[in-house]
């Protein structure tokens, strides 16, 4: 239409002159007002070909019409009368015309998808002609991608009708087989106590089984272990002083590493791998491009919402009464004033932390304010509600409506002379089509300097204005808030609020266990002299010595602690350790009751022989987990590895110091026992008398009351005991396809912090998400990248497969992005370069900013634009807009988007847009593999230049693109390391290994499924918990398949050496293991921080629970039928 009306041979047959100058003498005639004649079908074809054509961050059409609503009237209206032109055109499509004129026909025009010269319109300018641009590689991997997904879905539906079928079928068996079987009688009347412990103590009347076979030598790897630890029992019964100064030296030495101590919350740390991708392009990124801000935001909502109202043509909601802007205005206004004072003369103030992309006089009307009040920051100067000039209620509301409407118009420029988007600042629903009337929060957001020499006066005034926010008080509005140290404290906060909940955990442990190892009476002389305080709090203190130890290597190493090693690790050594001392101390206590009634006792005869029982099984699991964990030390994950390395070397010190201290300690406590002497007060001694020696109550119950019902006569019970645990292994393998993956940054939060009523407002009224970078450079990095040449111009901007284009497709087509990207490329040679008041230089050719007047300066239009674009690109990124000169000026918005080298090229780029609102996990993963696929795209089709993408929260989510993989991996070297060690120690009986290893990896498969029924989601922290799992599953079943082990060796049929290693092992797993831990798992339901109720108390419940119901009835089952 343009060409029609500039240059067309027959204007006269569709033009008419309404009106001209009326010249004076002097004068030349010409037209002011034109009238152009075209049909309605032209009209209509004309505008909407042109209506989604991308201009300046808005339509074309947008700013034509000042309005985001623009329709075809308003079009042509302020089409033909602007402020850009002195001629108003009037444009004519319906009523009669005047003589000789004809209406212009629709077939004059070409529609925006119609090719001219070989190429349409871009695709975001024009839907139709992305019909035309994608191509049937696009369709057909579509349709793979449908393909494979219904494929896996329905892998996973046959999968899950073949498990109930395999289900329903392995119980009818096993009943069936259990029924026909004939029963096998077991000898449930006599004690364990009266069974063999080795082979080498006192023959009691058990030495035979029940059909009188006499019983075999232990095999010989079990006999060598058990005649070694034997010889270690008693050296330590001879010299006990040089044991303890061997073993305190050890741990003084270890100790002594905690001079390098220090533990890390930096997530960057705990999450992300050193070379990790995304980790790599985040440095990348802000080396080249630096750390522009930080960001304080605020949500301000009412109190009490109440009816909309009408003004001036337009409908607002309640939000906007005067009462409730005044109070958001004042905030604003106080918290621009905050200052940080530490009492000592340092005092910070917003304008010395604020970043300022302009850099202009360090005022504080540069600083970046997204807020509904910086807008017209020209006109207003963030000044409203002024009581001496009459606080007109329209000074704010006829602002807002014409801001919220063409924010991008330079009208609306913020004080930092950019842009301030509306959906950053009025805050309602995601389905919302009338911004002011739908909107139901005001937020405004001030931007700190991300340098990192004010980084910590940046943090000093954040503190200040969260202290300021949670202490005071509002009338008509209520608000959240949020900075970027926010997290960190209120995380740090939960983390010292929890520590309490956890020491009161481990002293109720600690209490149980002197409770559980002791026996007690209400004879206060037995109760005293029977009594294992001093015992129980020696085991309890190795455990935290190991613990410290194993951080004090670490330390040596320079590798910092994380809170997660803290948390986990004291939990796994306590369940290895107090398991072993109970184990230890029963096996003593059951030893010493034969010895009941004999006039002399020796403790050195009965230590060996309890540690030639123990130590075998002792041995087996602590070396399987040492192993196990310190080939989980492989993982690329640094939180799974710290825990490894930490899990190793405590579970491996522990049992050092158990070998050691705590057998010293064990040997005298022995002997106090003997010697009859009350425990702690060994000084005083009752009326010498012998005590018999009585069963507590757990092992009466294992003993009498569990072990008796597992193996009862009827014979079908253990086979469908089996045949259910199996069963819920497959069911539970059919529930991990439904894991989630991700954690929920509120998790980490306690109950009551702030930050998760901000983000309950984020999610509901924030209709925009984080912004993404995609930074570009040359495919070769040691080139600088010219990105005026034909073939690289084309790979970034002009191409339908370029970069920016890809990314308007994305935005269209909500691939996890919304709105039109921002190109410093197309800005500069679409709006700014063309603009004769923008670009320009001074007399001596050097940049003139298009804000200094031409009269003053000598400025002039900048000659040969083509030939010197590189340079005008630089005076670009420099200027600053301008309301009286270029609006166009690139410094706000770009300044900070291209690294320049030499004057040939650039080293880098990037090309921004937004994702849409993300509202959890699942969101920021997919929002990041969205951006992943269009870089991948990009990548395949522009071989000239290398993309990656980059926002703030990606690095934090790259370890998800491999969570399932490196769960697959972890898992399966642990499991590795446990059958392989297992094996090895119980004299390679590779049957009893595989009964192991099917108990542990049963346990891990209803781990995961128990996750998925208690809505864990799979992330770092429950790998280091399931990685964990293993070490306790190991735990729960080493012993008591050792004591199977070790009965078979002696002849006993599978049926009776199970029974005898439940009753005999079965009480110390449930109350060394199990109870300990339950007693301090309930505790941590307390805790104020979801990540505990959650990962910790749900999860180590789980792992407990699990490992005990295996570990008492999987296994003895299981044997019985081997």
């Amino acid at each position: 239409m343009l060409c029609l009306l500039s240059c067309d041979p027959d204007q006269s047959s569709f033009i008419t002159v309404a009106r001209d100058n009326q010249p004076e003498s002097g004068e030349h005639l010409h037209a002011t007002q034109l009238q152009f004649y075209f049909t309605e079908a032209f009209a209509k074809r004309l505008f909407e070909s042109c209506k989604n054509v991308k201009f300046a961050g808005t339509t074309a059409i947008n700013l034509i019409c000042e309005t985001l609503n623009c329709t075809q009237e308003r079009f042509y209206e302020k089409l033909g009368n602007n402020r850009f032109s002195d001629l108003t055109i009037t444009y004519d499509s319906s009523g009669g015309t005047p003589q000789n004129i004809s209406r212009l026909p629709e077939t004059l025009l070409k529609t925006c998808d119609t090719p001219v010269n070989g190429e349409s319109c871009q695709c975001s300018d024009c839907p139709a002609a992305c019909k035309n641009n994608k191509n049937d590689s696009d369709t057909n991997q579509d349709t793979d991608t449908v393909k494979h997904l219904s494929t896996i879905q329905m892998f996973i539906m046959i999968f899950r009708i073949w498990a109930g079928i395999f289900c329903a079928v392995i119980i009818i068996g096993a009943i069936v087989y259990g029924v026909r079987k004939p029963a096998i009688p077991v000898d449930l009347t006599r004690s364990t106590e009266q069974y063999a412990l080795v082979s080498n103590q006192k023959v009691s009347e058990s030495d035979t089984d029940s059909q009188g076979s006499a019983t075999r030598p232990v095999f010989k790897s079990y006999g060598i272990a058990a005649r070694t630890f034997g010889r270690w029992a008693n050296l330590v019964y001879y010299h006990p002083a040089i044991i303890i100064i061997g073993a305190s030296t050890m741990v003084g030495i270890c100790c002594a590493g905690l001079i390098f101590f220090r533990i890390t919350t930096d997530p960057l740390e705990l999450w992300t791998a050193p070379t990790s991708q995304s980790r790599l392009n985040k440095e990348y990124h802000d080396a080249t491009f630096g750390v522009s801000y930080r960001t304080v935001q605020i949500i301000a909502t009412e109190t009490e919402s109440s009816r909309s109202f009408e003004y001036n043509g337009a409908t607002y909601s309640s939000i906007f009464r005067n009462e409730v802007l005044r109070e958001i205005y004042d905030l604003e206004k106080r918290l621009k004033a905050l200052k940080y004072d530490d009492g000592n003369g340092i005092v910070i103030t917003f304008s010395d932390v604020c970043y300022k992309p302009l850099d202009q006089n360090g005022t504080k009307e540069d600083c970046v304010i997204m807020s509904p009040f910086n807008w017209a920051f020209e006109r207003y100067h963030g000044v409203f509600f002024n009581t001496s000039a009459g606080d007109h209620h329209s000074q704010h509301l006829d602002m807002f409506r014409e801001c919220s409407e063409l924010s991008i118009s330079p009208q609306c420029f913020g004080s930092y002379k950019g842009p301030v988007s509306p959906d950053v600042v009025f805050g309602m629903p995601d389905n919302a089509t009338d911004m002011l009337n739908s909107t139901c929060a005001i937020m405004f957001a001030f931007l700190l300097t991300g340098e990192f020499e004010k980084m910590e006066n940046a943090s000093l005034w954040e503190l200040a204005m969260s202290n300021f926010m949670k202490t005071t008080q509002f009338n008509h509005i209520k608000c959240s808030f949020n900075s970027a140290r926010a997290l960190e404290d209120e995380i740090d906060r939960a983390s010292h609020a929890d520590i309490t909940i956890i020491m009161i955990s481990y002293i109720l442990m600690f209490f149980y266990v002197t409770c559980g190892l002791g026996r007690l009476s209400w004879s206060p002389k037995e109760c005293g002299i029977k009594a294992k305080v001093t015992v129980a709090l020696t085991g309890v203190l190795i455990v935290l010595v190991s613990v410290i130890c194993a951080l004090g290597v670490l330390s040596y190493f320079r590798l910092p602690a994380t809170l997660v090693v803290i948390e986990v690790v004291p939990f796994l050594t306590l369940a290895v350790g107090i398991d072993n001392v109970f184990i230890i101390v029963q096996t003593l206590q059951k030893t010493m009751g034969r010895y009941i009634g004999e006039d002399k006792i020796c403790p050195r005869e009965i230590m060996i022989q309890v540690l030639e029982n123990v130590g075998p099984s002792m041995l087996l699991s602590s070396t399987t987990q040492t192993v196990a964990f310190a080939l989980g030390g492989l993982s690329t994950m640094p939180a799974v590895r710290n825990f490894a390395f930490n899990a190793t070397l405590a579970v491996l010190i522990d049992f050092i110091l158990q070998m050691t201290i705590f057998l010293v300690v064990l040997t005298r406590d022995t002997e106090r026992e003997i010697a009859g002497r009350i425990d702690c007060v060994c000084c005083v001694r009752p009326e010498a008398s012998h005590i018999p020696y009585r069963p507590g109550i757990i092992k009466r119950f294992v003993e009498n009351v569990w072990s008796k019902a597992l193996f009862h006569p009827n014979s079908f019970i253990r086979p469908l005991v089996v045949a259910v645990f199996f069963c819920g292994a497959v069911i539970s393998a059919t529930l991990i396809p439904m894991l989630e993956v991700g954690l929920d940054e509120t998790m980490a939060l306690p109950l009551d912090s702030h930050l998760t009523v901000y983000l309950d407002d984020i999610f509901k009224y924030l209709n925009v998400g984080p912004s993404v970078n995609f930074v570009f450079r040359n495919n070769d990095p040691s080139r600088p990248l010219d990105v005026f040449n034909d073939e690289i111009h084309r790979q970034l901007l002009s191409s339908p497969t370029s970069l920016f284009q890809t990314m308007e497709a994305y935005s269209e087509n909500d691939h996890y992005m919304t709105g039109t990207p921002k190109s410093w490329l197309k800005s500069y040679e679409t709006e700014w370069l063309p603009a004769f008041e923008c670009c320009r230089s001074d007399a001596h050719g050097g940049f003139c900013p298009s804000s200094e007047a031409a009269s003053h300066h000598g400025c002039r239009e900048c000659p040969a634009k083509e030939d010197n674009k590189m340079e005008y690109l630089k005076w670009f990124l420099q200027d600053i807009p301008d309301l009286n000169g270029c609006v166009y000026g690139g410094k706000p918005i770009y300044g900070h988007a291209v690294n320049f080298t030499g004057s040939t090229g650039i080293r880098a780029g990037y090309f921004s847009v937004s994702h849409k609102q993300l509202t959890g996990s699942k969101d920021f993963i997919m929002s990041r593999k969205a951006a992943l696929n269009l870089v991948e795209e990009v990548n395949s089709k522009n071989p000239n230049i290398t993309v990656f993408p980059y926002s703030h929260f990606y690095h934090f989510y790259e370890q998800y693109d491999t969570i399932h993989k490196e769960t697959v991996i972890d898992v399966a070297i642990c499991l590795g390391a446990v059958f392989i060690m297992s094996n090895i120690i119980l004299g390679c009986n590779i049957k009893a290994a595989i009964i192991l290893l099917t108990s542990v990896f049963m346990i891990v498969i209803d781990l995961l499924g128990a996750m998925v029924v208690l809505n864990i989601p799979l992330n770092a922290i429950s790998l280091v918990n399931i990685i964990m799992s293993i070490g306790i599953s190991v735990e729960f079943s080493a012993h008591i398949i050792k004591s199977f082990v070790r009965y078979s060796s002696y002849g006993d049929m599978p049926i009776q050496a199970s029974y005898r290693a439940l009753a005999g092992t079965g009480p110390a797993i449930l109350s060394g293991i199990t109870l300990t831990k339950v007693v301090g798992i309930f505790v941590l339901i307390f805790a104020k921080s979801r990540l505990f109720q959650v990962f910790y108390f749900k999860m180590f419940l789980s792992v407990i629970v699990l490992g005990a119901l295996h570990a008492l009835a999987f296994l003895p089952a299981l044997m019985s039928l081997m």
